[in-house]
């Protein structure tokens, strides 16, 4: 994945595996780097959020059960970790 340089990896490999629609493998893989980011480099990446906003929003409409599966388990465990104080209306 990514060693010390993470915005170069944010704007080379994920920007690579965000554009090719038809590459389900390459999106799969990039939804699971964000699952990754998610629970071991937070603060990065809700600094780069921005960045994989529509990526998000187009993988949780693919028709590719398997891409709308792990873009929702993304989701989940996103709110999951960072909203867990909210109250349970977001839950």
């Amino acid at each position: 994945m990514f060693k010390t340089d993470f915005q170069k990896f944010v704007d080379d490999d994920m920007a690579t595996r965000m554009a090719n629609q038809e590459a389900w493998n390459e999106q799969f893989e990039g939804i699971n780097f964000l699952r990754v980011m998610n629970k071991f480099h937070l603060s990065l990446l809700i600094q780069n959020l921005n960045k994989f906003e529509v990526f998000l929003q187009q993988s949780v409409m693919n028709l590719r059960s398997g891409i709308q599966q792990n873009s929702l388990m993304f989701t989940s465990e996103f709110f999951k970790n960072n909203f867990a104080d909210c109250d349970d209306t977001l839950k």
